[in-house]
């Protein structure tokens, strides 16, 4: 959009099927908040910087309509605006006023890169907290009524807490006979356990990883025996969860 060129054109610069007139760069350098050196380096630097986001809300908004334009999503294109409207202002958790948004942003990229690129999941994915949190309907979503149903599975009652542990059995049970709905929940909790340092006290920290141990890491073994389809991409959740939840138990356990 700063460019003034087309999503498909970005999308050859990203394939390598051409690259872009040199006059561009500059341009490009500046939207993407870097330098021509950097663009251009045969090496690329490395950076620590924790402070430094690793995904940028976007970048990421650019990346999911470019590769939703080019495969033609048309339930993503319509949810992809429509998310970042009723997120518009509200902040993630204790995450140095990083904006909800990046959330769906960061799942939708995330099942992206697995090659999960089915129409009605990236949608539920993006649209997946819009109706619990910011007071939206089941019916004002733009998406068909199969992808509504698995964000209705997904959205939590408000009075939820008053029998957390009682809700939470009907609620998961609920989604397990879904795949749409069991996909969106390992991608949700994958990405909140990735961030969770920055606004978790120890105490809930440990007390997440046995939630997630309970009900949601056995949503992926339901699905490669159900979905082979989604084999692959259960394997990986499966794996990075479990390698974050066992790093985090060992250190504040002590185990």
């Amino acid at each position: 959009e700063l460019l003034g060129v087309s999503f498909q054109a970005v999308s050859g610069w990203e394939r390598d099927v051409n690259k872009p007139d040199i006059d561009k760069i500059e341009q490009i350098a500046r939207g993407l908040r870097t330098s021509i050196t950097y663009l251009l380096a045969e090496r690329l630097p490395i950076a620590w910087d924790m402070e430094d986001r690793l995904f940028h809300e976007d970048r990421m908004y650019t990346f999911i309509k470019a590769a939703a334009t080019a495969k033609g999503l048309e339930e993503t294109l319509r949810a992809l605006p429509f998310a970042k409207e009723k997120h518009q202002g509200q902040l993630r958790k204790g995450e140095a006023g990083i904006p909800y948004i990046s959330h769906p942003l960061t799942m939708c990229c995330q099942a992206l890169a697995l090659g999960l690129d089915e129409d009605g999941l990236l949608a539920a994915i993006l649209l997946h907290d819009v109706v619990e949190d910011c007071g939206v309907s089941l019916d004002e979503l733009p998406v068909r009524a199969e992808t509504r149903e698995t964000i209705r599975l997904l959205s939590k009652d408000p009075g939820h807490e008053k029998d957390e542990e009682g809700y939470d059995k009907l609620y998961y049970e609920a989604i397990a006979g879904h795949p749409h709905a069991m996909l969106v929940k390992l991608l949700d909790r994958c990405h909140n356990l990735s961030v969770m340092s920055g606004g978790f006290t120890p105490e809930r920290m440990l007390a997440y990883v046995q939630h997630t141990q309970n009900w949601v890491i056995p949503y992926a073994d339901m699905l490669r025996n159900t979905s082979p389809q989604y084999s692959n991409a259960c394997f990986l959740l499966k794996y990075q969860m479990q390698s974050l939840m066992h790093t985090v138990w060992n250190l504040l356990a002590g185990v």
